[in-house]
């Protein structure tokens, strides 16, 4: 299956996966150039490198993830399709603990409950994603 050839919604939801990739990867540069810039205004023993580099290599991690589901799932590869519906669970369930907690901002947990469900059902149960990814 070509990019072209891929159902409309499953093309979009790559392009939404290369969306979020590209975020992270902002964010890593962000976090990046505040560490270093923090670096000559306070001495590296308060800044705390270890935090830093973990969350650094987590941005990297999901970065890299979302541009293999995207590209996988523009090539119709069913390995992308799990990868899209387990990222689609895990924020799904994120927006889950987060509304349930009544914390500030509920509304947009209640969003990304919304969008990752809608994501969810038409990737589990839509005919066209399943004769595409046979």
């Amino acid at each position: 299956m070509s990019l072209t050839s891929a159902p409309l919604g499953v093309r979009l939801i790559g392009a939404w996966h290369l969306l979020i990739g590209g975020l992270h990867l902002f964010f890593l540069g962000l976090l990046i150039l505040a560490f270093f810039t923090s670096v000559i205004v306070m001495p590296p023993f308060l800044i705390g490198i270890v935090p830093v580099l973990l969350f650094s290599c987590v941005l990297i991690f999901l970065s890299v993830l979302h541009f293999w589901v995207a590209r996988g799932l523009w090539k119709g590869k069913p390995s992308a399709l799990l990868g899209a519906i387990f990222l689609s669970g895990m924020a799904f369930l994120g927006g889950l603990g987060y509304g349930a907690g009544g914390e500030q901002g509920a509304g947009i947990a209640l969003g990304t409950v919304a969008f990752h469900g809608l994501i969810l059902c038409y990737l589990l149960f839509s005919r066209e994603v399943k004769a595409a990814f046979r």
